[in-house]
């Protein structure tokens, strides 16, 4: 040691060195570091991220509601709904993320930041196992497009793809299929309508329609894409025809001997109002307790003048007779006026019901397609009858404490006992809609173009119990980083950086 240099110990020594901050209570940061006024400006700071977390939750909420209240939709939908959803996950990861910011990854809070981020991205990846797309598979999950479609030819009643109204074609066979497919009415199930309106209302299950102001029946016709070759996804179009008796009347009648009598026939005599009339049924299509229809013209229904009621309408008779099952004699002769209308809202000439058509429909519940030769054999007359008994009725009687009275009633549903004149004319009606029905069903199709191609749609289902679940899931596990951020935060000083400044 040098003689006359000045001693200095260790404690002068530390004495010069700065104090830390930390180290004393009365250091500036000390006195102006406030608790509270950090946990509010943390507060403040992340209250646009969380509230942008809302409003992004929200948008995924009402998203997925709007596409499942549109139903059915088609491909291009579904491909904006996931472009919808995809946006709207990423902004909210991407917000997340950015809300992250209010904490050191490296210091203090990390481990709670990083276990809240981690539980964030599972409930994104699990919101997605909580909806799912479903396909169509039949006529009532379609959607329509711009395109072309199949639709049946209705210029006559085909048979194995041939139709009968060429001059070559045997007159017989047109009248007996337009019988035969009217048979298939009383299965079809019908749905009510009032207006048209009800009609195309109607979901795309509906095909067959009943009046219930009325009598009156309804066939909507369809379209396919040509690609749906088993016809799994037919489109109900706009495209209406009805059948209606537009008058019917009813007559006491009774029989006499028929002068040819070359087959039995028997005259039944009644009076219109106007003069008294007869009509010639031969006896084996009568019969006590039985409804015979009658179609009472020596041309055929596509040809009649003195049958018809207009280009589109014809008389059709049906004769009651009640016998000893009824306890009463009493024949009763019905005429109605059948009615069939051109087919509304076309829009291809393929598509149009020809005239003769839909007479052969008004008269097909009396169609045979037999004729006789009454006069000589060398003349047809194309009268045909059909014959429906009313069956019978049986009555099963239990004791009287249970209450219970069976009646079983076995009949045709064609026979028309104790219905009124309307009731009648709407049974005959009811028949030609399900023979023009038929005919569409049964006769060769053809493509047209058309600006509602069907193709199966997609429909978004939801299971919201779980979805709303995990929404909320998100939101709260948002706030609760927020809040662990501010309680956590509460013993060490937040810079304006957002790092935080641990504490010695």
């Amino acid at each position: 040691m040098a003689q006359g240099a000045p001693l200095l110990d260790s404690s002068s020594e530390r004495h010069d060195e700065a104090p830390s901050p930390f180290m004393n209570d009365r250091s500036s940061l000390s006195r102006n570091f406030n608790p509270n006024e950090q946990s509010w400006r943390l507060c403040k700071e992340g209250a646009p991220y969380l509230a942008c977390t809302v409003v992004v939750v929200l948008a995924t909420l009402a998203t997925v509601k709007i596409y499942q209240d549109k139903g059915f939709v088609d491909h291009g939908n579904k491909i904006n709904f996931n472009v919808i959803i995809t946006v709207l996950n990423i902004i909210l990861a991407l917000n997340f993320l950015v809300s992250l910011h209010q904490v050191d990854p490296h210091r203090y809070c990390l481990t709670t930041a990083t276990g809240s981020f981690q539980e964030h991205g599972k409930d994104v990846e699990v919101e997605g196992l909580t909806y799912s797309w479903d396909g169509g598979t039949n006529s009532t999950g379609i959607v329509t497009s711009p395109g072309s479609v199949v639709v049946p030819k209705l210029d006559c009643y085909y048979d194995d793809g041939r139709c009968y109204t060429t001059p070559d074609a045997p007159t017989e066979a047109a009248p007996f299929l337009a019988h035969t497919y009217g048979e298939t009415a009383s299965s079809l199930f019908r749905c009510p309508y009032t207006t048209d309106e009800d009609i195309f209302q109607a979901n795309q299950s509906c095909a067959y329609f009943t009046n219930t102001a009325k009598p009156e029946f309804a066939y909507r016709y369809l379209e396919f894409n040509p690609d749906d070759v088993a016809g799994v996804y037919p489109y109900l179009t706009k495209r209406l025809v009805k059948a209606s008796p537009s008058e019917c009347s009813q007559y006491e009648t009774f029989r006499s001997r028929d002068e040819r009598d070359r087959y039995g026939l028997t005259l039944w005599h009644f009076n219109d109002g106007a003069e008294n009339k007869t009509i010639s049924i031969p006896l084996v299509n009568t019969a006590l307790d039985s409804t015979t229809y009658i179609y009472n013209d020596t041309t055929i229904p596509q040809d009649s003048i003195d049958q018809a009621c207009g280009p589109r309408c014809l008389y059709v008779y049906a004769l009651r007779q009640q016998g000893p099952r009824r306890n009463n004699t009493l024949n009763t002769l019905f005429q109605c006026q059948i009615n069939i209308t051109n087919v509304t809202n076309i829009g291809d000439q393929v598509q149009v019901l020809a005239d003769r058509n839909a007479r052969l429909a008004a008269a097909s519940i009396a169609l045979t397609g037999r004729y006789t030769n009454l006069i000589s054999r060398d003349v047809k007359e194309w009268r045909q009858y059909q014959l429906y008994p009313f069956g019978y009725r049986l009555s099963l009687f239990f004791p009287s404490f249970l209450l219970v009275h069976w009646l079983i009633y076995s009949s045709s549903f064609w026979e028309t006992d104790t219905l009124s004149p309307t009731g009648v004319g709407s049974l005959i009606a009811q028949f030609a809609i399900g023979s023009l029905s038929v005919m569409a069903s049964v006769n060769p199709p053809t493509e047209i173009p058309s600006p509602r191609s069907p193709t199966l749609g997609y429909h978004l289902s939801v299971h919201w119990d779980f979805f709303i679940a995990i929404l909320a899931a998100i939101s709260g596990v948002h706030f609760l980083l927020m809040y662990a951020t501010v309680v956590l935060s509460r013993p060490v000083v937040v810079g304006d950086d957002s790092n935080l400044v641990s504490a010695r």
